[in-house]
This record gives structure tokens, C-alpha cells and sequence, in this order.
């Protein structure tokens, strides 16, 4: 049977890139940082909101299985978003954290 394999995914791109700044910038500068790339991310990438794979997985179709990997302590994609994606998938898909 066919399906598709997710390795680290994302939730989407605002979660992405928060994740990004806070390893990088320490506490209240991350704020800033954050705030004005969402800002710019207005006019550079007005359909920033549309890449989320977390839509994307519900849209798949429902006989198709969904192998989700993720890194139990990857700081960029967690474990959390992987699971929040699984939480979407078909039945006969699997998580492996």
C-alpha cells in the first residue's frame, strides 16, 4: 500500500520560526525578532499561513497511511507538533518519537 512518510515535520511556518528565533536570541529580543519577521513576512510571503503541514496532513487521502519520525528532542520540529499532525493522520498511520 501507498503512503507518505513525514520526517521532522513542522506544524507550520509561524511555529517554525518561532522555534528558530528562541534557539538563537535570548528572551525578549526573540519577541522583537518574531514580531518583525512576521511583519516582513506580510509583504515578502503574503501566503505564510497556507504552509502548514498540519492542514496539509488532514487533506491527505483517508486510505493512504501517514509514517510520522521525529526526534523526541528536536528543539526546531518537537515532538508535540509531530504529535498534533499524527493526531490528524488516517487510522492506519504510526508515530515514531
Amino acid at each position: 500500500m501507498a503512503g507518505y512518510v513525514l520526517e521532522v515535520p513542522f506544524r507550520d511556518l509561524r511555529t517554525a520560526v518561532r522555534n528558530r528565533i528562541e534557539l538563537v536570541a535570548p528572551p525578549v529580543i526573540d519577541e522583537v525578532l518574531y514580531a518583525g519577521l512576521l511583519v516582513a513576512g506580510r509583504v515578502l510571503l503574503p501566503q505564510m499561513d497556507e504552509i502548514a503541514p498540519i492542514d496539509a496532513v488532514a487533506k491527505l487521502p483517508r486510505d493512504r497511511p501517514i509514517i510520522i519520525i521525529a526526534g523526541d528532542s528536536d528543539r526546531r520540529a518537537t515532538p508535540a507538533e509531530a504529535r498534533a499532525l499524527f493526531e490528524r493522520a488516517p487510522p492506519e498511520s504510526a508515530l515514531h518519537i
